[in-house]
């Protein structure tokens, strides 16, 4: 079980868990950032701010920002990374928005998404290689403390 939802397109999802009742309970969660966010809306907060009640939630969380595109065939559909860093996604959001603004075409708006995803590629890499040398470091430095 896992809870995948959305509030003005941005999709937000948690962990899988074998538990039904640890689901039901990450949902009322999720629910509850959803009343949050919508409420700092009506009272003013534009998306960007308002959407900052998701950092509140107490288990971790995965987001991307969806939306379509009409394209000669038909629709187009684009979706930013998924990651845990709701920054990242509102700044992926906000570059592919501009896109759009700007009128580019949907091959510019996927080359855009590609480098999105090639960038947080990369940051996972140089995350995976800093771990080991980061818990030496936590555990020299451990080491040296007095007892």
């Amino acid at each position: 079980y896992h809870v995948r939802m959305g509030w003005h397109a941005l999709y937000i999802e948690s962990a899988r868990t074998h538990d039904l009742g640890t689901a039901i309970d990450w949902h009322i969660d999720v629910v509850r950032l959803k009343v949050d966010a919508s409420e700092r809306q009506a009272r003013g907060s534009d998306f960007s701010k308002a959407v900052l009640a998701f950092e509140m939630s107490p288990i971790p969380l995965k987001y991307s920002f969806n939306f379509e595109r009409h394209v000669q065939d038909g629709r187009k559909r684009l979706q930013t990374p998924a990651t845990h860093d709701l920054h990242t996604v509102l700044n992926h959001r906000r570059a592919l928005l501009r896109l759009v603004e700007r009128g580019c075409n949907i091959a510019a708006l996927e080359a855009t998404q590609a480098s999105m995803q090639e960038e947080l590629r990369m940051a996972r890499r140089r995350g995976a290689t800093r771990e080991p040398s980061l818990r030496d470091a936590v555990a020299q430095a451990l080491a040296r403390r007095p007892q």
